[in-house]
């Protein structure tokens, strides 16, 4: 379903479709809900997953489901492609 969904946001980009709607979001956040997310999919690769993120909250003005969408593809390509090691979101 993820991957369906990406090639059809993939469409609406190349169409000129796609409305951002940027707000104010903490990064920190962000970076959790990915290692939430996908967390458990290093685990099952025996792969250790950090983050890295300043203690002070770190605002940014964006589309939450874009940046997460983009945090998401980087870091399961990341686990995808890593036999051993670690993972790591910073």
């Amino acid at each position: 379903l993820s991957l369906i969904n990406d090639l059809l946001d993939l469409a609406k980009i190349e169409s000129g479709k796609v409305v951002l709607h940027p707000e104010p979001l903490v990064c920190q956040t962000v970076v959790q809900e990915v290692l939430t997310a996908l967390g458990p999919l290093a685990a099952a690769k025996n792969l250790r997953f950090e983050t890295y993120a300043p203690e002070k909250a770190l605002s940014v003005h964006a589309d939450r489901r874009a940046l997460s969408q983009i945090l998401l593809n980087l870091v399961n390509n990341a686990i995808k492609f890593t036999d051993q090691g670690e993972v790591r979101l910073e």
